[in-house]
């Protein structure tokens, strides 16, 4: 008998005995109790591009937790100016003769402070080819706060209001503006401010991806998917004396902003591991990782500006004066981006049957026009009356600021 004949037999009976030998190992194991094949060591890996996760004939399942220490800031938050006045001028020459003269001056902001939040994963390992599915959530909070106050007689700096949309009226016999009479072309100038701002930030991802080996020493993880957010902010300004004080009493002109955003879109990105060093059971890798997300969502926007007064001012009852109310509702896609750097190791245990990682890195998030408040200007002009009257807020700038998230972010994963 030729051998050509053979060898279909020959074949057909060794693919049987491996398959018997096959199913021994795994009723004895249990389909889903077999060994790792080691993220560590991609040698075992005998075909193109292997996955890199640690991973059995079934689907596995990972959990990661991770600290956040982040602080954040947003462009258009400034909220006055700082300049320096020629010393013994009083209230009435500054605002007629230096109104519009800045020197020395300085543009203030909210001071950020770095704040805890945390972030929590859940991801499945498939059978397919070492596809990952993979949800988690980030929850940060934080606030910025800014407090200023001089004397125009011992500290030559006077502040001139930047969210505030009142021109003061004429000054009065005892030298100060009059908020009720008709408005004058002068910048609104304050003796002290107490600046507030809160920032609430959570984001859910879903991504599919990959994490094979392109080389001994070089693993990716290419993945899409979605992402929803939540970004709420509040911001809160009281200016305090100068131009909204009248007849010896100081008037509180406050100014509330509210800016919400939601919304759902598609992310995708990579991330990268750079092995470094292996040891028995553990690696060493640098990581790198970015995305980009573009989310169709809502915008709910107020703002609000109230002038406070206790007693003794004729028209402003205790209650306040409302001078300006605005609200503004609309959909939008917004762009974030997603950027990641630090070490990691990573370690197979008890016979490679549970794997688990740790790392420390440094993030920076991106999420642009986030900041739709607006500045609101009053312009003078015949027939307005009084600061107040609503024909009055006739200059509308929005501000259209970028909000930045970053910090330091421990992080661990176990796989079972």
């Amino acid at each position: 008998m030729k051998f050509t004949k053979l060898w279909p037999l020959a074949a057909a009976s060794l693919c049987s005995i491996t398959a018997a030998l096959a199913a021994n190992e795994n009723n004895s194991r249990g389909a889903c109790k077999r060994p790792f094949v080691q993220a560590t060591n991609p040698e075992m890996l005998c075909v193109v591009n292997p996955h890199a996760k640690p991973y059995v004939d079934c689907a596995r399942t990972f959990v990661t937790i991770e600290g956040l220490l982040w602080n954040a800031h947003e462009d258009g938050l400034e909220f006055a100016i700082q300049n320096l006045e020629a010393p013994g001028l009083a209230s009435s020459q500054v605002s007629s003769l230096n109104s519009s003269a800045f020197y020395d001056a300085d543009v203030l902001y909210p001071k950020s402070k770095w704040d805890f939040g945390f972030r929590v994963g859940l991801g499945y390992v498939l059978s397919h080819d070492g596809w990952d599915l993979y949800a988690d959530w980030t929850h940060f909070r934080t606030t910025a706060t800014k407090h200023v106050e001089s004397d125009i007689q011992i500290v030559p700096y006077r502040f001139y209001t930047l969210f505030s949309g009142i021109v003061p009226g004429a000054e009065n016999a005892l030298g100060v503006p009059d908020l009720l009479s008709p408005p004058v072309t002068l910048n609104p100038t304050v003796d002290s401010i107490d600046a507030r701002w809160k920032l609430h930030f959570d984001l859910i991802d879903l991504e599919l991806g990959r994490e094979f080996y392109t080389s001994k020493y070089l693993t990716l993880r290419p993945h899409f998917g979605l992402r929803g957010a939540s970004i709420r902010q509040k911001y809160d300004i009281d200016y305090n004396g100068g131009a909204f004080t009248q007849s010896g009493i100081v008037l509180q002109d406050d100014v509330d902003f509210k800016n919400n955003f939601w919304g759902v879109g598609i992310r995708g990105g990579l991330n990268s591991l750079w092995h470094w060093g292996r040891t028995c059971g553990g690696d060493w890798s640098f990581y790198g990782n970015l995305a980009l997300s573009m989310i169709y969502g809502r915008f709910d926007i107020e703002q609000n500006e109230t002038v406070e007064n206790t007693s003794g001012v004729a028209g402003i009852t205790g209650g306040g004066l409302n001078v300006l109310s605005t609200e503004n509702s609309f959909r939008a896609t917004r762009a974030m981006t997603d950027l990641a750097l630090g070490l990691r190791y990573d370690y197979d245990c008890t016979d490679s049957a549970y794997h688990i990682a740790l790392w420390l890195g440094w993030e920076h998030h991106i999420a642009f026009g986030m900041n739709q408040w607006a500045h609101f200007s009053s312009i003078v002009g015949s027939g307005h009356s009084t600061p107040t009257s609503p024909s009055t807020y006739t200059n509308y700038a929005p501000q259209d600021g970028d909000l930045t998230t970053q910090g330091w972010t421990l992080g661990f994963e176990v796989d079972f």
